[in-house]
């Protein structure tokens, strides 16, 4: 008996289709996917839409016209000095907080006896 696939070459790999892959962006700017419900509130922190000409979409929901979308995702950008300097905030917040749970975290163990050092 002979293997019939045996002679079968693959000459391109299958990939997942990505419909939130955006091609031609600016490299002076930060890109993110945002919710229609919560868009007003990005658009405060400084994201503004993306003009569709300025980068590449297949947008598998079929529309064209404004800013690239996928469902309820609508593409935005900011510029990647400004991400950056948002994400450093961001970052520095979480590090707070962190820090504040440990502390409260071992201030109840020595109240109760318990040892936190572990």
């Amino acid at each position: 008996m002979t293997d019939r696939n045996a002679n079968i070459q693959i000459t391109r790999e299958w990939n997942r289709p990505d419909p939130l892959k955006v091609e031609g962006k600016n490299p002076e700017k930060a890109y993110r996917w945002v919710d229609k419900g919560r868009l007003e509130q990005r658009e405060r922190e400084g994201w503004s839409r993306v003009d569709s000409d300025s980068v590449k979409h297949n947008n598998p929901d079929g529309s064209s016209a404004g800013a690239p979308q996928y469902r309820e995702l609508v593409l935005c950008e900011m510029p990647r000095e400004q991400a950056q300097s948002r994400n450093r905030y961001f970052q520095e917040k979480a590090k707070q907080a962190m820090e504040a749970a440990a502390r409260q975290f071992h201030q109840n163990g020595r109240r109760l006896g318990i040892p936190t050092d572990v």
